[in-house]
């Protein structure tokens, strides 16, 4: 295991020499006034602007932490020892604060590695505390904040999802029907939305051959992933099953020239993007960063 994973695991140290215990029992002056502690608690896949040695989180330690039962454990502990200290110190509840930076990075690696539920819980115990508190907080931060827990697309904003081309590799070549990299994080990033199939594996509102297909190249954590997604019903044209009184974002790598005439009606809050694995096979890695999960 890496440093980082062991020290998740309780069995490790920081670049300090801190194991996990020995930062959870920093009193809250020592967690206000400590800046390098923070990152091995919450590792994110970026490197840290003031923290030179911190861990960056790489694909394969972050399948090992959510792996891990014991991993998160200690990282709900965390969050919790987190909260409590939000809870109990003042000084955050300003315009703008150090602490501001930490609460969007907390919020990222919690929807990465705990999962949505908890970072939206912890999104929501800040924005109480701030709002009995009657403290200002700039815009600008709180924007960082609802964009880290998936907020800044309207929460009813629907989902549309193609499968051949989109997320499994249709051409011929080495990569043919295999997932598209980043799948994985595509669809964790997909679980705050309502999510309809949009493929020719589901047309007549049977989605069972479209969760087959993507089972096929997901291990089981992820099944659950696929069988909150909601089939759809269409003839001739995709465009069919979109709600026109949504917002909504399909995701597509072969839109016909009829479906591109009707998708002139579109909303600003109404959008397609146009899949090109052969051309970009990380793709969707880039849609999770640049749109479902911007970073601050």
């Amino acid at each position: 295991m890496t440093p980082l994973v062991t020290f998740l695991h309780g069995v490790g140290t920081d670049a300090q020499g801190r194991t996990l215990n020995d930062i959870l029992s920093f009193d809250d002056a020592k967690l206000e006034y400590d800046h390098t502690y923070i990152q091995w608690l919450f590792p994110l896949e970026t490197m840290s602007e003031s923290v030179w040695d911190s861990p960056i989180l790489s694909k394969e330690e972050k399948r090992a932490i959510v792996a891990s039962p014991v991993a998160q454990a200690n990282m709900l502990r965390a969050l919790e020892r987190m909260t409590a200290f939000f809870m109990h110190t003042e000084r955050w509840l300003s315009e703008s604060d150090h602490n501001h930076l930490r609460i969007t990075r907390i919020l990222i690696a919690v929807r990465s590695l705990l999962g949505q539920s908890y970072a939206t819980i912890f999104y929501n115990t800040l924005m109480q505390r701030i709002a009995k508190m009657g403290a200002h907080i700039a815009p600008t931060n709180t924007q960082y904040w609802k964009e880290a827990v998936g907020l800044a697309l309207k929460r009813g904003t629907k989902m549309y999802l193609d499968i051949d081309g989109t997320m499994i590799h249709e051409d011929l070549t080495e990569n043919y029907g295999k997932p598209a990299a980043g799948l994985e994080e595509f669809l964790i990033a997909l679980r705050p939305y309502d999510t309809f199939w949009l493929t020719t594996h589901c047309r007549e509102a049977d989605a069972s051959y479209a969760r087959t297909k993507m089972k096929k190249v997901l291990s089981p954590e992820y099944y659950e992933d696929i069988d909150r997604i909601q089939p759809t019903a269409w003839i001739d044209l995709k465009t069919e099953a979109l709600d026109w009184n949504s917002d909504f974002i399909w995701f597509d790598n072969d839109i016909f020239d009829a479906e591109r005439k009707i998708l002139e009606r579109c909303t600003p809050d109404q959008m397609v993007v146009q899949v090109d694995l052969r051309a970009n096979p990380r793709q969707l890695e880039e849609i999770v960063r640049d749109i479902l999960t911007p970073s601050a």
